[in-house]
């Protein structure tokens, strides 16, 4: 996330551009408004000076070399409207102001001079922004924008931080404390929902995963009866009676989906115990454990591991396994089955890739989800949904990508242990 996606930096650029420029339009309408009759007079006064001095050398018959003048005038006597000085060859405009100047004679005469213009209430502007009144506006505004964007913000990363600790260390007793529970905001009453919302879950999952345990431990005490009356058929009618073989064959299937959901339903209480070991070591005797479950096929494993690195058994030989048994049971025999493992910045990157047909790309995405699997599988769809959830509960992440022309590769990145 980039530094101008932060909500802190949006809240305070938000209020205090809102805040800056509501002052700074307030204060310039003020003085550009209660200003003007001051600027006018000002103009009128110059005008008249001016004035006065050009129609005496008039009556007095004096004529003045026309000179560059600041301010342009046009003089008329009044009575006869008669145009006795006029600046240069400018022409009158037509919002220019009058006054009227009566002369040691009694003459009156008719004076006309342009209003003041936007060019010089621009600079008096610009010198007015920068002055230090409005530079103390704009630092008290930034204070305080600071000031209220830290106390919306900072309950909520403290509410982000719980959350990440929640996710990346699986354990769902932890809760939100201290003086964000505490809170008689809304803020406040978000943590303690998502509190209760965190107690529902834990409630749910460990119902779910007792339920899953019983219901298992309760299939084995049948499968074990169908089982030994297939024993005893097979003393009577034989071993190649085909029915025989038909159960034992869904005897064996049974057990096999049995002890896939007590893995899945126990990996958490597993990985709480599971001790920590050599990465190196434990990734060979892993391959190794496939090869003699995959004799047909081949395997290339290949280290780039740190010295030393260490990692916890469970879950990594629990990933690397499904992965491994996975590939053996959707690639054709004799084919061969790349695993690498790799170390950088205490971070674990394993990937396996198989020339087997892959995953049917419209469940991708989902493949990790309990019993997903695709139209020809002979699985349970179990198997990828392990090593996602076991992945995931220790802060990793994996990716699934199907491979031109045929094979899957699947790419596992963990933590190491500390």
């Amino acid at each position: 996330m980039r530094w101008y996606q932060h909500l802190f930096w949006r809240i305070f650029g938000a209020v205090w551009l809102v805040s800056t420029l509501g002052i700074l339009i307030s204060l310039t309408l003020f003085i550009s408004v209660t200003d003007t009759p001051d600027r006018t007079e000002s103009q009128k006064q110059k005008a008249t000076i001016i004035a006065e001095q050009l129609i005496s050398d008039y009556q007095y018959g004096m004529q003045r070399k026309e000179q560059r003048r600041r301010l342009p005038l046009w003089i008329y006597e009044k009575r006869s409207n008669q145009l006795i000085y006029s600046s240069g060859r400018r022409s009158q405009p037509k919002d220019a102001m009058v006054t009227e100047i009566i002369a040691a004679d009694g003459t009156p005469y008719l004076v006309y001079f342009p209003p003041e213009r936007n060019e010089e209430l621009f600079e008096r502007m610009w010198g007015f922004l920068l002055s230090f009144q409005v530079l103390w506006v704009i630092a008290v505004s930034f204070g305080s924008s600071l000031l209220v964007t830290w106390l919306v913000v900072r309950p909520i990363n403290d509410l982000k931080g719980f959350v990440r600790r929640l996710h990346q260390q699986g354990n769902l007793s932890s809760r939100a404390e201290g003086k964000l529970v505490k809170r008689g905001d809304e803020l406040g009453q978000l943590a303690r929902e998502f509190n209760q919302m965190v107690d529902y879950v834990e409630q749910t999952l460990d119902s779910q995963r007792h339920l899953l345990q019983d219901v298992s431990h309760e299939l084995r005490a049948p499968l074990a009866r169908l089982q030994a009356a297939a024993g005893l058929a097979e003393q009577k009618w034989g071993e190649d009676d085909r029915t025989l073989q038909r159960i034992n064959k869904e005897c064996v299937k049974l057990d096999g989906l049995i002890s896939e959901i007590l893995t899945l339903a126990r990996a958490r209480d597993a990985e709480a115990t599971a001790p920590i070991l050599d990465v190196a070591l434990l990734c060979r005797d892993l391959v190794q454990d496939a090869r003699v479950s995959g004799p047909q096929h081949q395997f290339d494993l290949s280290l780039d591991v740190t010295d030393g690195a260490t990692i916890r058994s469970e879950p990594l030989s629990r990933v690397v396994s499904n992965l491994l048994n996975n590939a053996i049971n959707h690639t054709p025999q004799g084919t061969l089955i790349k695993v690498s493992v790799a170390t950088d910045n205490g971070r674990l990157t394993i990937r396996v890739v198989d020339n087997g047909p892959g995953l049917p790309e419209s469940i991708l995405d989902s493949i990790g989800q309990p019993f997903r699997r695709g139209a020809n599988s002979g699985g349970y769809g179990l198997g990828l949904s392990i090593v996602t959830r076991a992945t995931e509960r220790v802060g990793g992440e994996v990716q699934f990508q199907n491979l031109a022309p045929t094979g899957l590769q699947v790419d596992i990145k963990m933590p190491l242990a500390n």
